[in-house]
């Protein structure tokens, strides 16, 4: 299974929904090597009802899990709620990136500002401002 994920586009899955016993990967071992593949929601749906191993595949890196002896609207559910929050992130992300390229842009413009500012109260004082200012009394 593992070996057959790596000839799949993952970049354009949305989610992925895995169990946990497969031909050749088991428990967290599976999802540690289907992680770094897939950007998106990673969830394990499981007949096993060991907390332990539950947990191990969340630390691998797993999003969520479910039960397979849920109701299948559940799985539904929890696949929504996973895109739902991959998507919020990616936004959230792309939110943080245009918030920094405004503050560098700031800071350049308040630059230009005290550039230009300082060029006109040179005029005015009737010198040549080198990236210095002299206040003084012009008489």
């Amino acid at each position: 299974m593992i070996r057959e994920a790596k000839g799949l586009p993952l970049d354009q899955f949305d989610v992925v929904v895995l169990d946990l016993n497969l031909p050749n990967g088991r428990g967290a071992g599976t999802i540690k090597a289907i992680r770094p593949l897939v950007s998106c929601p990673l969830i394990v749906y499981t007949g096993t009802t060991d907390r332990s191993m539950v947990a191990e595949v969340i630390a691998a890196g797993a999003d969520d899990y479910v039960m397979k002896d849920a109701p299948s609207v559940a799985l539904v559910h929890r696949i929504n709620i996973a895109v739902q929050m991959h998507e919020n992130s990616k936004r959230i992300a792309r939110l943080i990136d245009l918030q920094n390229v405004l503050e560098r842009k700031d800071m350049e413009w308040q630059a230009l500002a005290r550039r230009q500012l300082l060029i006109v109260c040179g005029m005015i004082l009737g010198c040549t401002v080198l990236g210095v200012v002299v206040l003084g009394v012009v008489r």
